[in-house]
């Protein structure tokens, strides 16, 4: 991997890790395989990237992740994360919100989410998984 691709990927995870939700975990190259050589790195959760709304303070997916358990689930941009696992999210800071989604490999976590005009409310649980970038 030449240098301006190492400093791409680089950015790249500390743009995931600073929206949170994310957690970086670096794997070297595996040597004889397909991957050898190309250090692509993997990152575990749920496959979304949240932001705290500076009117409201509520916290709204910014962005989700193609192919991640977020996106199977029909996750969209703007849907707002009202509680997570029971406790609710309003006011609370990112990284407080961060930490209550991240999780292990398998795990789940439960999230309540209503849409931006307030007419609908769901419910979904998403299993933690390793996501490729």
């Amino acid at each position: 991997m030449d240098k301006r691709t190492k400093i791409a990927v680089a950015v790249v995870a500390a743009c995931l890790l600073a929206a949170g939700l994310i957690i970086y975990f670096h794997q070297p190259p595996k040597q004889g395989g397909i991957r050898q050589g190309l250090g692509v790195p993997e990152v575990v959760g749920v496959g979304i990237l949240i932001r705290l709304d500076p009117q409201t303070h509520e916290l709204v997916v910014q962005q989700v992740v193609p192919g991640s358990p977020a996106a199977r689930a029909g996750i969209t941009n703007g849907l707002i994360v009202s509680k997570v696992d029971s406790n609710p999210m309003q006011g609370r800071p990112l990284a407080q919100c961060v930490n209550l989604i991240r999780g292990p490999v398998g795990t789940t976590v439960q999230l309540e989410l209503v849409t931006p005009d307030r007419s609908q409310t769901n419910s979904v649980e998403l299993t933690r998984q390793k996501l490729k970038l």
